[in-house]
């Protein structure tokens, strides 16, 4: 209690002492006189960044034979069909949905990570890994053997049709993840972050696949797996 005592008398000198500083005449700040105060005092509110890939959906032309589907649904059966010495490059897409807030562009991005016990950038053959497409390492065309893609500018909507989506420049390498501090060094770029937004976005991009088979190139199915990946500066 003693203690407490004490506190309490503490307390009642400054109130005191904080009352006799005062002028009399003096209540509030005077605004007729510029100071630090009369600039104003900030209110700040942050606001959280939302991004995120929305999905990944398979889309092939309409207006060619579809392998394993039909009209572009998404059931995971369609595959590029290809005569050995020849090349697909314009009938199998996957649709890539990023929507985000963020006031920084972002950067999209794509990888390799195989299957069938393959290697990460390579179409590895169902029944043996020596059979194999390899990734380009681009150009205008595909070589014999090789893999690749190519992505379309973004879209407000997702296209239903390849026939209507424009690609251009050369096929891309099929990227792999990277280590350190900078994973996407070694990514596909898709989208470079560029700019910055004022206003929420919802952006669709078309992501075309090919591939030429080799003269020799053995008969069967092969497959790879690619991820997508998404990412831009916090702005809090």
């Amino acid at each position: 209690m003693v203690n407490s005592k004490k506190i309490i008398a503490g307390l009642g000198v400054v109130a005191g002492l904080g009352v006799a500083m005062l002028p009399l005449t003096s209540y509030a700040i005077d605004d007729t006189e510029p100071s630090a105060a009369n600039a104003g005092y900030i209110v700040r509110v942050g606001v959280a960044d939302t991004l995120a890939i929305e999905s990944v959906s398979e889309l092939w032309t309409t207006t060619s034979t579809k392998y394993g589907g039909s009209d572009g649904a998404n059931d995971g059966t369609q595959y590029i069909a290809v005569a050995q010495g020849a090349t697909n490059d314009s009938t199998f897409a996957h649709i890539v949905r990023v929507k985000g807030s963020t006031r920084n562009d972002y950067g999209l991005y794509m990888y390799g990570i195989g299957a069938n016990n393959g290697d990460a950038t390579d179409l590895t053959h169902t029944a043996t890994t020596s059979a194999t497409f390899e990734s380009t390492t681009g150009g205008a065309e595909l070589g014999a053997g090789e893999w690749g893609a190519k992505v379309s500018a973004a879209s407000a909507s997702a296209p239903t049709n390849l026939d209507n989506v424009t690609f251009s420049g050369n096929w891309l390498a099929i990227g792999t993840l990277g280590t350190g501090s900078d994973v996407t060094a070694s990514m596909t770029t898709l989208h470079a972050a560029s700019g910055t937004h004022n206003e929420s976005y919802d952006d669709y991009y078309t992501v075309l696949f090919g591939a030429h088979a080799a003269d020799d190139q053995l008969a069967g199915t092969y497959e790879g797996k690619v991820v997508y990946y998404v990412t831009a500066a916090n702005s809090l």
